[in-house]
């Protein structure tokens, strides 16, 4: 399956100096949680998204790419499509 590609959003929270704690703290969830997201492991939902493109102060489209085929969460998605 290959490795998953880190969405755009981590690059711009490093720019900013922004910890995967911060991000954790203004969404509410889990540091080890935001950082499975950020790096392409788990698909966002879209309050995470609103929330993330709210503190960092862009557009969610330049922060988050939609699953494709070669993501693994995009893989889990055609997978779970396919099945239902």
């Amino acid at each position: 399956m290959g490795y998953p590609t880190p969405q755009p959003a981590k690059a711009a929270a490093v720019l900013r100096r922004i910890s995967n704690r911060a991000i954790a703290a203004h969404t509410g969830r889990n540091p080890a949680w935001v950082g499975r997201i950020l790096n392409g492991y788990e698909s966002p939902s879209p309050e995470f998204r609103k929330a993330v493109a709210e503190l960092l102060g862009q557009p969610e489209h330049e922060l988050f790419r939609p699953p494709g085929p070669d993501d693994q969460w995009g893989q889990r998605l055609d997978m779970l499509r396919a099945a239902g």
